[in-house]
């Protein structure tokens, strides 16, 4: 019998530390929270990173560079500079507009960057006056950082800008030509449906008339 009361203790004390050793539901809601405002602090920094922000990722350029604005305007001074700047230093690779079509990228294993693109036109100026100064690793395209001025370089960012919007216009002015085209043909062949109709006309009133 006092065995039995024994060993009824014993197990009674086992419960009860395994119960204090154990998580407590205080515990168990603080951790839910913890982890709940860990992800929404995750996806508020996700959402406060646009567009610019993972494309200058993906070209390897901190966040800091391609956050810097743009000292010089994009004034028609500034273009111009900036496509003399480039005919001069970088059109051998990319091509005078831009396609990465140069001669000089023949030769190469890995082929220009098109400029007109989308994964470049989207990067911010500070991102492509980076790119510029510091050049891309592993590829043909050099740092130029010391090569040309401060300011040719964010004058080769505004000529940069403009590839673009010349090529639009260039693809517009072809839309219309090619429209105003169907419109000549249309036209064409409707005279031409008229006037064999006139034909046709004129033949069966011949017609009647030998009849008669």
């Amino acid at each position: 019998m006092k065995s039995k009361l024994l060993m009824a203790i014993a197990f009674i004390g086992i419960l009860l530390f395994v119960a204090a050793c154990g998580p407590s539901p205080e515990a168990d809601a603080g951790s839910a929270g913890d982890e709940h405002v860990e992800d929404e602090h995750v996806e508020d920094d996700e959402h406060a990173h646009g567009p610019e922000e993972h494309m200058a990722a993906a070209h390897n350029v901190p966040e800091e560079a391609a956050a810097v604005p743009n000292p010089i305007s994009a004034t028609d001074d500034s273009i111009a500079t900036g496509a003399t700047v480039f005919t001069t230093n970088c059109a051998a690779c990319h091509g005078t507009e831009g396609r990465g079509d140069g001669p000089a990228a023949v030769g190469l294993e890995t082929k220009p960057a098109d400029l007109n693109a989308d994964h470049v036109q989207g990067l911010s100026d500070g991102a492509l006056f980076y790119i510029i100064s510091h050049g891309k690793a592993d590829t043909p395209m050099p740092a130029w950082e010391e090569a040309l001025e401060e300011g040719e370089r964010w004058n080769v960012v505004n000529f940069l800008r403009t590839l673009v919007d010349e090529h639009d216009d260039g693809d517009h002015m072809e839309d219309e030509h090619m429209e105003g085209d169907e419109h000549a043909e249309d036209e064409h062949t409707e005279g031409d449906e008229h006037s064999e109709d006139a034909h046709e006309e004129g033949d069966e009133h011949t017609e009647d008339e030998h009849s008669d």
